[in-house]
């Protein structure tokens, strides 16, 4: 902090007197032919004078300046993985992946290293979350590295980062790989392994580790498979084949390398599934030398849909959106829809492109199985029961994709999105006073929905028609991205990832209006 005196007046010191005697003599002047005696008079022109140099003074006072600098300090990013393979431990070492890194993260050289950074802690397994603590455990079912990797360099974007710390054993279960150059800091991975001590030197054990693939896929389109191959035992180099099977029959081979000491290998295998159906794969590893072949095979299940997109529609109530919504799906050649309107009775009314009636399929697990995506209407929380809830979470943490399109009734008190499973996959709730507030609401892509691929050209070339209708206010999760917002910030689109499959919700019922547009 600096602190400075500043003289500035008004006029220069040089003139201040000249124009002082000046103001004397006029006002000497202004009072000589006054009838008033000349001690008077001397009095009145004195008194003008003194008002005159006060003047002065007040104007030439000095100011006191003090000018303050502050230096933002860096922050550095402390990203610990908290998924249960930390807690492995097959070489029975004296500490596991996971007490290595909280070790690591309270010791004190990093304390005091980070002694003049500001450090930001999350921790990461599903989702990404902005705290850690070492009593949260390490309870997460896998990891999606990569993905939340990538939301924390959006998430990071505009703070003064010095660095990214990782602590994770790298077992990542996400389907896209994640470009560490997207931080613009460096990526710092310490070691947390710690071999231990082996009984027997000797041993040598080889294991198929995760496998990363869509739960759901549509025939004919190809798809990717990601094997980790992992050493448990031994440190030997080795060579051995890594195949692919399918009902006893070998699809792919591929030969994978292993240099001494080197515990990690991942590679992928392609296959174009072609039929509808439930395909079994086996994913069989064949060292030479193997002290345990119980972990040498891994089985995963894929489901394999029909090529074309099979939406599944359950409106409350015959409201414009359904009858444009309907429309514009009928008329993609892509989507094979099954639309369900709910009658008076309870029962739902099949609206499908056959136009004949049917029932409505069984909302379990066999019955939403060939459909993509399912989208839900304004309908109230009794529209489907607990068991058909939970169907619904399930088939979309499998992979499938879920709409919310609400009207007046769904973001309810009493609304279908107060159901406790439905409740748990939006990316926001109602919060406090909300309802479908009316009026012109102007409406545009936000930054992020601009960024989404699956918008392409879409944001940069449309111009959308204001709408008449959003349902606020809303409390956003976590882990949710606004897609589409009003010109006040209100959330329209809303999207999150939940397990292998997304969740979209739409918070207005006057969308039907761009397509009159």
């Amino acid at each position: 902090m600096m602190a400075t005196l500043v003289w500035q007046p008004i006029l220069p010191w040089w003139l201040l007197l000249p124009v002082c005697l000046v103001f004397t003599w006029l006002a000497w002047r202004s009072y000589r032919a006054c009838s008033l005696g000349a001690w008077q008079r001397g009095w009145l022109c004195g008194l003008r004078v003194v008002a005159f140099l006060l003047l002065t003074w007040f104007v030439c006072q000095p100011s006191w300046r003090t000018v303050r600098t502050e230096q933002e300090r860096p922050a550095v990013a402390i990203v610990v993985d908290v998924s249960a393979s930390m807690e492995d431990n097959p070489l029975g070492a004296a500490q596991t992946r996971a007490a290595r890194a909280v070790e690591y993260a309270q010791s004190a050289e990093l304390q005091g290293r980070l002694s003049n950074a500001r450090t930001l802690w999350f921790s990461v397994g599903q989702e990404l979350s902005q705290q850690w603590s070492p009593e949260e455990g390490f309870h997460a079912p896998r990891t999606f590295l990569s993905d939340q990797l990538a939301k924390l360099a959006t998430r990071l974007r505009g703070e003064y980062l010095a660095g990214v710390i990782l602590l994770s054993d790298g077992l990542d279960q996400s389907v896209q790989r994640f470009d560490a150059s997207a931080l613009g800091t460096p990526l710092l991975i310490p070691e947390l392994e710690d071999k231990g001590e082996i009984a027997r030197q000797d041993i040598t054990d080889f294991a198929v580790g995760t496998l990363s693939y869509p739960r759901r896929v549509i025939a004919g389109w190809k798809t990717t498979i990601w094997v980790t191959v992992r050493r448990i035992k031994g440190e030997a180099g080795a060579n051995f084949d890594v195949r692919l099977n399918q009902s006893g029959k070998n699809l792919q081979t591929q030969r994978v390398t292993f240099d001494a000491r080197e515990g990690l290998r991942r590679l992928s295998f392609e296959v174009t599934p072609d039929a509808p159906g439930q395909l079994v794969y086996e994913v069989a590893i064949a060292p030479e030398t193997d002290d345990d072949q119980g972990n040498n095979r891994r089985e995963l299940l894929i489901e394999v849909t029909d090529s074309r997109e099979r939406v599944l529609y359950l409106e409350g109530t015959p409201r414009w959106e359904f009858k444009f919504l309907k429309r514009s799906l009928l008329a993609e050649r892509n989507f094979q829809l099954s639309a369900y309107l709910k009658a008076g009775d309870g029962a739902f009314i099949n609206f499908d492109e056959s136009g004949e009636s049917g029932r409505l399929p069984p909302l379990d697990a066999d019955g939403l199985r060939p459909y993509r995506t399912i989208i839900l209407g304004d309908l109230g929380a009794d529209a489907v029961s607990a068991q058909e809830a939970e169907a619904i979470r399930q088939f979309v943490e499998m992979g499938g994709g879920l709409l919310l399109s609400v009207g007046t009734k769904a973001m309810a008190g009493d609304g279908i999105a107060t159901q406790s499973p439905i409740a748990g996959l939006l990316p926001a709730v109602s919060a406090d006073g909300a309802a479908m507030n009316e009026g012109r609401y102007a409406v545009d892509f936000t930054p992020e929905g601009r960024a989404m691929p699956v918008f392409g050209s879409l944001a940069e070339t449309v111009r959308f028609p204001p709408l008449l209708s959003v349902w606020r206010p809303v409390r956003q999760g976590d882990f949710s991205t606004v897609c589409l917002a009003t010109s006040d910030g209100s959330p329209v689109l809303l999207v999150r990832r939940y397990g292998q499959g997304r969740v979209a919700l739409l918070l207005s019922d006057s969308l039907w209006r761009w397509q009159m547009g």
